[in-house]
């Protein structure tokens, strides 16, 4: 009996030699089970997806997108007119009051786009590119 396991599953301990079990809460004696020591890795579901999917971004940086950022709009809605993240170049936080954040974006071809926010509202910008 050395050998034997026992397993606990609510109160319930199962010596896995397959000899008796007993339940913690009655005083019989029941049929022991028998288990396996041999565990599965379980089987990948085919087409199975992410619980939360990220939204895919395409980038479209161009002059046009470019001319579409005002002065005041989130960073969120300049990322969605891109379509892409821009890199974070600066940041810098004074005492929680104020926030200064710049980001760029490559343009095809050669050059950047880079975006200025204060709070999180657009400051300034500038296109370097074709």
């Amino acid at each position: 009996m050395r050998d034997a396991l026992f397993y606990s599953v609510m109160g319930v301990f199962v010596l896995a030699s397959g000899a008796m079990a007993y339940d913690l809460l009655s005083s019989e004696p029941e049929p022991a089970v028998v288990i396996s020591n041999t565990l599965a890795a379980p089987e990948p579901m085919a087409n199975a997806k992410p619980a939360v999917q990220e939204p895919e971004w395409k980038c479209d940086v161009t002059l046009a997108n470019y001319k579409a950022l005002t002065v005041g709009m989130s960073y969120s809605r300049a990322r969605a007119i891109f379509g892409c993240e821009g890199k974070e170049t600066y940041r810098s936080d004074f005492g929680g009051d104020e926030t200064h954040v710049d980001y760029e974006w490559d343009v095809p071809g050669g050059g950047s786009a880079s975006v200025s926010f204060k709070n999180n509202g657009l400051t300034n910008k500038s296109w370097f590119g074709s």
